[in-house]
């Protein structure tokens, strides 16, 4: 059975708390997930770290989030 995030696309907003940007860019590729940089069409889900907030892109993650074309996660 294959992962949830499997061949999802999954922006990261902000930093992480918990770890550096990088290990979680890597543990997301571990399990199929594709981590990227901007939204396009295909994005799946939005990752808000620590700041995140304070980007355009987290308003745009929301609104996106508020019409149902992505799903926004929290680090927690």
């Amino acid at each position: 059975m294959p992962h949830p995030f499997s061949d999802k696309l999954f922006v990261f907003i902000g930093n992480p708390k918990r770890c550096s940007r990088q290990v979680a860019r890597d543990a997301l590729v571990e399990v199929g997930g594709v981590p990227e940089e901007r939204y396009s069409v295909y994005t799946h889900y939005s990752i808000a770290f620590s700041g995140a907030e304070k980007t355009k892109l987290y308003e745009k993650a929301t609104e996106r989030d508020r019409y149902g074309h992505t799903v926004l996660l929290n680090e927690e």
